[in-house]
């Protein structure tokens, strides 16, 4: 399956508020500048601080390997790649792990970033309103509604409609930022958008402990690459010198082995998958775990048994379809997957990946550190069942 990369549709956000935010700054309300922008500025340094620390030392860029080959007589090694997807272009899913890691970080890195902008554009112009009051602004060339709540400069709700639609929505409440956009409304005559809708927040607590997640669901197949995912989740959590982070993703079609695949290839639980990654880094070194899951699954309990390693185990049909599509055979698949036991280790500045490794020989702190234990909150794995159907709901008003 491929990752997400920093998509260009994120930055669509600000232009679409631009009326909105004109109207508001028409406000005859008393000012308080200076004690405004120094508000705005510690927001804005906290934002700020998240983004530029969002990537573990470790997880640096790789160099390239050899081109993967795909000829029958090649390796299986080589023949087991993500040749469809430009981040591990030249990898085998073994060498490629290092980008993929990074790859769903700087995602997360980049909506972090919009969140910035966006908080910090709403709450300047929202700076002009008096505390504790609300409002409803008709923007009739865009067919927009927003509607506001400031409570303070920096606690505040925005909500904007297109018709009776909600398509966005902007909240800030101490330290917790969080925006959400509907892209499948908003883009919708925008050509090669594939829609979506998306949720980003941040919550921070110090410099150097601080937790984002960014969730996008409703995503239309991607013409040019179509295992790129239909629905992710990536969280990522900082606390002192420890990174830790989680991945999920979803195609519809990831499986679906043999002919060739198209947007109109039918996604099933036999051919739907939802990839797994849990995360731990410091400067040194990470060490990371992957799972897969057909999408019927119901359960995450003992997601620990989903590695690749035992692919062919948990999923024989699909192992004898991968080895159809590669030809070669069920036991060829099942011995080159078996070499790929949970968790594997990077090292900052190696392209190497050293699978059943906790680092433990590279950073003693990494290896200590449990991946992410929360099982019912925010950070928790969502089942493969809720996962592929879950979809970002934007309230219709601020009480929901």
């Amino acid at each position: 399956m491929s990752y997400p990369k920093k998509s260009k549709s994120m930055r669509f956000a600000l232009p679409i508020l631009v009326a909105a935010f004109s109207a508001i700054g028409c406000s005859e309300a008393p000012k308080n500048e200076d004690s405004n922008n120094e508000v705005i500025a510690a927001v804005a340094s906290k934002l700020k601080t998240v983004e530029e620390n969002y990537l573990p030392e470790s997880i640096q860029e790789t160099g390239s390997a050899s081109a993967a080959s795909l000829k029958s007589n090649a390796p299986l090694s080589n023949r087991v790649s993500a040749q469809d997807d430009d981040i591990c272009a030249g990898l085998n899913i073994i060498e490629c792990q290092p980008r993929l890691i990074r790859a769903y970080i700087m995602y997360g890195k980049g909506a972090v970033a919009l969140t910035h902008q966006v908080v910090l554009s709403v709450a300047r112009d929202l700076s002009n309103a008096p505390n504790n009051s609300t409002g409803v602004i008709n923007v009739p060339e865009k067919n927009l509604k927003v509607e506001y709540n400031k409570r303070t400069v920096l606690d505040f709700d925005f909500l904007i409609s297109q018709g009776s639609v909600p398509v966005g929505r902007v909240s800030a409440n101490s330290d917790l930022y969080k925006i959400q956009f509907d892209l499948g409304v908003l883009e919708k005559d925008k050509p090669g958008s594939r829609g979506g809708k998306i949720e980003i927040s941040v919550k921070y607590n110090k410099s150097s402990d601080w937790t984002s997640q960014v969730t996008v669901s409703n995503l239309l197949c991607n013409p040019n690459k179509h295992d790129d995912p239909e629905t992710a989740r990536i969280s990522v959590s900082r606390k002192d010198g420890i990174w830790k982070g989680r991945s999920m993703f979803y195609n519809g079609i990831a499986a679906a082995y043999s002919g060739q695949k198209s947007c109109d290839t039918p996604a099933s639980d036999d051919t739907g998958l939802v990839t797994y990654t849990d995360f731990v880094a410091n400067s040194q070194a990470a060490k990371a775990a992957i799972y897969v899951m057909k999408r019927n699954e119901t359960s995450t309990t003992d997601i620990q048994n989903f590695g690749f390693n035992l692919l062919c185990t948990n999923y024989p049909d699909l192992c004898l379809n991968l080895a159809t599509a590669l030809s070669t055979t069920p036991n060829e698949v099942a011995a080159f997957l078996g070499q790929m036991s949970n968790p594997y280790c990077v090292v900052r500045g190696s392209p190497a990946v050293t699978w059943n490794s906790d680092c433990r020989s590279q950073s003693a702190a990494v290896a200590d550190a449990p991946f992410i234990a929360d099982q019912t909150g925010e950070l928790a794995w969502v089942t493969p069942i809720d996962f592929y159907q879950l979809e970002v709901t934007i309230p219709t008003t601020f009480a929901d």
